[in-house]
């Protein structure tokens, strides 16, 4: 049976803790990714850490947290301008300090002084660092193609051990099913980084591409991409890039580009946008593939089902993940699998009842508002 895509998994969305409670005693300040907040909660740990800078205003990691409660207090409210503020006073405070440049980068990035922030920070870089730091350099160089320090600092990062290993699980997983030398089109935080950590941090499918879709904007980037893939030069926009529909359309000019010229497999996370492309992407299991004309996709889902992904851990694991992410990342399975269940139930009765276990595994995992883990078991039924 021949089936073409025709909606996109649902997003793993973030959903923000109830029942927060107002209290000044600060505390570390993670990103949403690991640990979800509510507005309230950093808006109250903005206060907590600007109470501690002003007693201790050479402390370091105190403007560390105080800043990142500022800036993921942005995430509720775009307008909300309490991160610049608090990055005026790092400037009077501790202005040549690691941890200036490195918010200041982070507050610009994408501007033209954003490499200056960069080079700084990384020049006074601590021996050790937590998540959104590594992050942060991670992704910069690799939108650099500084492929020396990416490296090391993805080796760095896998070694410290800090990493969500269901978010991991679940990338290692996506890469099991492409093909050999398949370009992964992609965009976040959960689908990039995790896959250059396992590139460049643990050694394998080193013959894939990862292409971060925004990265494409930057010339240096896109020329670099353009070089390696021995396709020539990238094209130039038909039109001046001046909007979110403009923009769109050179993005897709340029990943055509690349699909026609290098003759490599594309495939596509069902974790963003797919516009114009749905037509012509078939769902493989946990990634959705382009191909100009109908196959059996299902045969290729069942095969890494079977075959190719790694997924006892949805079952039993024995590895903590305290990221929230990491668990509700699972639930995905569910989405991208479930439609396999028919199939086996008529065809391999131990094969279904392995899968039914696995994808309930993958809901239980979650760790879902009651309505929402209901909403996924009913797809199991279906």
């Amino acid at each position: 049976m021949m089936k073409k895509i025709k909606t996109l998994a649902l997003a793993v969305c973030m959903m923000t803790a109830a029942g927060a409670v107002a209290q000044t005693t600060p505390e570390e300040v993670k990103s949403p990714i690991v640990a979800e907040k509510t507005a309230e909660w950093y808006d109250n740990q903005t206060k907590a850490w600007g109470e501690v800078v002003k007693t201790d205003p050479n402390n370091e990691n105190a403007w560390r947290n105080y800043y990142q409660a500022a800036f993921y207090k942005r995430w509720y409210n775009e307008t909300d301008s309490t991160a610049l503020t608090v990055l005026a006073e790092m400037k009077k405070a501790v202005p040549d300090s690691y941890i200036y440049n490195y918010c200041a980068f982070r507050e610009y990035m994408g501007a033209p002084e954003d490499t200056i922030y960069a080079e700084k920070a990384i020049a006074r870089m601590p021996e050790k660092m937590g998540y959104d730091e590594y992050n942060t350099w991670l992704a910069y160089y690799a939108k650099e193609n500084d492929t020396r320090r990416l490296a090391d600092i993805c080796k760095a990062y896998y070694e410290s051990g800090q990493y969500s290993p269901g978010i991991l699980q679940y990338n290692y997983n996506e890469l099991q099913g492409m093909d050999e030398g398949g370009i992964y089109i992609g965009i976040g935080d959960a689908v990039l980084i995790p896959k250059w950590l396992l590139q460049y941090g643990k050694g394998v499918h080193t013959d894939k591409i990862i292409v971060c879709a925004p990265f494409l904007f930057m010339r240096n980037y896109r020329e670099h991409l353009f070089q390696q893939l021995g396709i020539g030069d990238a094209p130039e926009p038909k039109k001046p890039v001046t909007d979110t529909e403009s923009g769109d359309e050179y993005i897709n000019l340029l990943l055509d580009t690349i699909r026609r010229k290098s003759g490599r497999p594309l495939y596509f996370s069902p974790l963003g946008s797919t516009d114009p492309w749905l037509d012509n992407l078939y769902n493989e299991g946990l990634l959705l593939k382009y191909s100009d004309k109908p196959y059996d996709n299902m045969a290729v889902k069942r095969r890494n089902v079977e075959q190719r992904y790694l997924l006892e851990y949805l079952r039993e694991s024995f590895v903590p993940d305290n990221w929230t992410s990491g668990n509700r990342l699972s639930a995905n399975y569910v989405v991208m699998l479930s439609d396999l269940l028919p199939y086996y139930k008529t065809h391999d009765k131990a094969r279904y009842e392995w899968l039914m276990a696995t994808l309930r595994g993958a809901i239980k995992r979650a760790a879902l508002p009651l309505d929402m883990e209901n909403k996924y078991l009913k797809m199991l039924d279906k």
